[in-house]
């Protein structure tokens, strides 16, 4: 074989190695095209500027747009409608993607709330940015994923309004007379709860004009600092609307901490019993 015909060979098996990756590449952006396309979950992918360049069919469903609307928007865009997980308006530039763009990192976890054009109810994202960088380190892409939260979202919601709902039976508030009102405590009393006692107080103060606001602890099971603390704050508080706290059926470990914490006791009214304490209270009242 000449040297003309050899190098014509590699030209021709050059040309073939080509073709066949050309093939292999296309085949293989065909899967991933194909992949996407399947997933139930929302993916897009955004260029450097986040301008939209690739997105799947549930991307589209949950944004509420068609391909053609979608492509070519950016993150920028002043039509979103997006919130954040509290409830705020979600900065540009704040968002997943500006801010794996802004630092060439992942953005993982982060709830955003859309309205979809078509929806009348606003669906709640989940949201991961995963930034495509080049040999430089410059941004070539960003992945986006959508995960639809909604469901668990207002699950939630339920869950804490339950929470609330519960919170308000082991918290009532009973008026027994004309300027006299009763919180009756069971169980264990946190932080939560304590917060929760001093709220209610000052509310029923207010709401009703009370004067005297009884406050029994015979039914509580578990006494520590956190609960003597909470009843000096609540005493102190009452006492700035003008009402006293009467407190009743206090047991030896409550008046040990009380005396621990050398608290101030000239605004508790203390009295051995309930039934003692309505007595005198509805009398004075």
């Amino acid at each position: 074989m000449s040297q003309t015909d050899y190098r014509d060979a590699q030209i021709v098996a050059l040309a073939a190695r080509v073709r066949e990756l050309e093939e292999r590449e296309i085949r293989s952006e065909g899967r991933f095209h194909a992949l996407i396309q399947s997933l139930d979950v929302g993916i897009v992918v955004q260029g450097p500027k986040t301008e939209i360049l690739l997105c799947n069919p549930k991307a589209l469903e949950l944004l509420g747009l068609s391909e053609n609307q979608l492509r070519g928007l950016s993150s920028f865009d002043p039509n979103w409608n997006i919130l954040t997980e509290d409830g705020r308006p979600f900065a540009p530039e704040d968002r997943p993607v500006a801010q794996a763009i802004k630092t060439k990192r992942p953005v993982q976890d982060v709830v955003i709330g859309v309205q979809p054009r078509q929806h009348s109810h606003r669906v709640w994202l989940l949201v991961n940015a995963v930034p495509q960088l080049d040999e430089s380190g410059g941004i070539v892409q960003v992945v986006a994923t959508f995960t639809n939260i909604t469901a668990y979202r207002h699950a939630a919601e339920l869950i804490r309004e339950k929470e609330r709902h519960i919170a308000e039976l082991a918290t009532p508030l009973v008026p027994l007379g004309h300027g006299v009102v009763l919180l009756p405590l069971l169980g264990t009393v946190d932080a939560e709860r304590v917060g929760r006692m001093i709220e209610v107080m000052l509310d029923g103060v207010v709401a009703r004009r009370a004067r005297i606001v009884m406050l029994d602890i015979t039914g509580v099971t578990t006494m520590d600092s956190q609960l003597a603390v909470g009843i000096v704050k609540a005493a102190q508080a009452v006492r700035l609307l003008g009402a006293r706290l009467w407190l009743t059926g206090v047991r030896g470990q409550v008046a040990q901490e009380l005396v621990r914490l050398d608290a101030d006791l000239s605004s508790i009214t203390t009295r051995a019993t309930l039934a003692q304490a309505i007595g005198e209270a509805l009398r004075a009242s």
